[in-house]
């Protein structure tokens, strides 16, 4: 029977930003894989995070890179956070670490990294910001980036305790900005499933 990798770590740094605006790095540590019938390198990384609802996002799938630097959207809880943080958020990062006859496992303790809200003055522009991001994801044809892209985007304005229309972005504009992201995505996946 093929054991999957084992005595690893995820850590990030730094522990604390804010929704996509602080770059993240994210990096798998000292994961071996048994020799049990034997060692199956190379290892491969697949990196995300729990979104409001505990559903798994990927920001990276099946990466030989141990590591990855990236954006991230809100967090879903307040633990550990003051009553007067009312910004203050954390989001539950994970990987799944594969060997090469997949076998695969997670860390055994969970990695937490707090994530502020972005400045609700900033909303507009950081959303605009990264929307361009995913244009240029669409341009290159990085399907797998651009998903991750727009996933994180879409939890980052769904965030419940933002009051986007106080900060002056009505529904109407989520709305254009939903639409944006489906847009880059039809079109990727109709570039890239091109019949020959």
């Amino acid at each position: 029977q093929n054991l999957p990798p084992t005595s690893g770590t995820l850590t990030v740094l730094p522990a604390r930003g804010n929704v996509l605006d602080t770059i993240f790095q994210l990096s798998a540590e000292q994961w071996v894989d048994p020799k049990v019938p034997e060692e199956d390198y190379p290892l491969s990384f697949s990196f995300g995070y729990l979104d409001f609802s505990g559903f798994p996002k990927l920001l990276s799938s099946g990466s030989l890179l141990s590591s990855i630097s990236t954006l991230l959207p809100a967090g879903s809880d307040s633990v550990g956070c003051q009553a007067a943080e009312s910004l203050c958020r954390r989001l539950q990062l994970t990987v799944m670490v594969s060997d090469a006859a997949y076998a695969s496992s997670e860390p055994t303790l969970p990695t937490y990294v707090r994530i502020d809200n972005m400045d609700p003055f900033k909303m507009r522009e950081i959303i605009e910001r990264e929307l361009g991001v995913a244009q240029t994801l669409e341009d290159i044809l990085s399907g797998m980036d651009l998903m991750s892209k727009c996933a994180t985007i879409a939890d980052s304005m769904n965030d419940r305790s933002v009051n986007f229309e106080f900060y002056g972005i009505p529904l109407e504009q989520k709305t254009a900005w939903r639409d944006r992201m489906i847009s880059h995505l039809d079109v990727t996946a109709r570039k890239i499933l091109v019949p020959l």
